[in-house]
């Protein structure tokens, strides 16, 4: 029940986004009037944008690409949607939660050899194989990189990962992860 949620953000887009009308007859307000369709996710709703794309969701009933563009912002893993008992909003921490299968492989976005897990794969594995993957920016700070695993992007030998034209990764070191500011 819980990959719910991503088969309806999918179907409501390509809706929004492809048809002319609903089964009923309703016409769709935004019909042939969007030029291309960007999803934007902080820490859990960024998961939830690496989710998204490692379960296949960018792709309708259709075979239409959903989303042109991802923007997964201080996320590094994914949601664990396809676990018994899930929760989504499980974090990574250095110190808890450690049996709890929210981390798992794969970490990057190409398919690479996990040596832990053995297996290869990558986050954009089934996208690349039906041509809807959408163009990325990650950003992340310090914790996603180091705690987060989201330095296997960077410094996984057996393939370039930051080369690829349409994934933009940006590391931000030494900043807070959040915006409280404190004293205020």
């Amino acid at each position: 029940m819980l990959g719910l949620g991503l088969a309806a953000i999918r179907d409501v887009v390509s809706f929004l986004r492809y048809a002319e009308q609903d089964s009923v007859g309703t016409p769709n307000p935004l019909a042939s009037r969007l030029r291309g369709t960007i999803m934007y996710g902080v820490s859990q709703a960024g998961r939830l944008i690496r989710s998204f794309l490692d379960l296949d969701f960018n792709e309708d009933e259709y075979g239409h690409r959903v989303f042109d563009a991802m923007y997964p912002h201080l996320a590094a893993g994914r949601l664990p949607l396809n676990v018994r008992f899930g929760q989504p909003g499980t974090g990574y921490g250095q110190y808890e939660n450690h049996r709890f299968p929210g981390y798992a492989s794969p970490f990057t976005w190409l398919s690479i050899y996990d040596a832990v897990a053995d297996q290869t794969a990558g986050l954009l594995e089934r996208c690349s194989k039906s041509g809807t993957c959408p163009k990325l920016l990650q950003t992340v700070s310090s914790s996603e990189y180091w705690q987060g695993r989201m330095s296997l992007n960077t410094t996984e030998k057996t393939v370039s990962v930051s080369c690829v034209w349409s994934i933009i990764s940006w590391r931000s070191w030494s900043v807070m992860r959040g915006s409280r500011v404190f004293g205020a």
